[in-house]
């Protein structure tokens, strides 16, 4: 009977032993937690990477290619055709040229004219000059061709009335940028217009000279 009593007492006085020991591990490991808990809490997680310049094309988003301009062009449309008839008061005469411009394979311009002239008369002659000019899109003048001159006699001898073919080339450069053409005629008795274009060189606006006789020219946009 003492010997269990004995024994119960020396088991309450371990576990009461082991008890004391437990709290008293408790109590050193408490700041050691505390310590650890504020070093985490202290952690700042790294800021977020933003994509700069070069970012890989394939991670940028699609954008459509720009589509360069369309060029447009305004040519003539070939072949460039025209008449004009001329009868001059004080004279018998009458002059009439048809025109025909084509483009050759170098990009000039081949003008092929036929002018008539004529006399009404029995005995007065007639002489007479004509060219081609040829104007851009605000009527300022670009080329002129040669002047060609023709004579006739009166009705009542020799050759009153004479018809002539004769050509001429307009420049390649110029010849894009024709709108207009004036199929020029003058009656020469002095030979004050043996030379057209140095007579319109003379004049301050050809287009006003020229007006009741301009022609305009076909276009085609390309």
């Amino acid at each position: 009977m003492q010997t269990q009593i004995s024994q119960t007492t020396t088991r309450k006085t371990v576990l009461a032993a082991l008890g004391r020991l437990a709290l008293l591990q408790l109590l050193v490991l408490l700041p050691v937690f505390g310590q650890q808990g504020s070093a985490q809490t202290g952690v700042r997680r790294p800021p977020a990477v933003v994509a700069k310049a070069g970012t890989p094309a394939s991670n940028r988003p699609n954008t459509p290619a720009k589509q360069p301009a369309t060029q447009t062009k305004v040519q003539p449309v070939y072949p460039i055709l025209g008449s004009q008839d001329d009868c001059f008061q004080g004279s018998g005469g009458c002059m009439h040229t048809d025109v025909n411009i084509t483009r050759n394979a170098d990009g000039s311009g081949h003008l092929n004219a036929v002018t008539r002239t004529s006399e009404r008369t029995m005995l007065r002659g007639f002489r007479g000059s004509v060219a081609v000019a040829v104007l851009d899109a605000n009527r300022n003048k670009l080329w002129v061709s040669r002047t060609e001159t023709y004579g006739v006699d009166g009705t009542a001898f020799g050759t009153h009335d004479r018809t002539e073919n004769w050509v001429d080339t307009v420049p390649a450069v110029l010849l894009p940028n024709v709108r207009y053409f004036a199929i020029i005629q003058k009656w020469n008795p002095n030979s004050a217009f043996n030379n057209i274009n140095n007579w319109l060189q003379g004049i301050k606006t050809v287009a006003d000279e020229l007006a009741s006789i301009i022609k305009s020219v076909k276009t085609i946009v390309s």
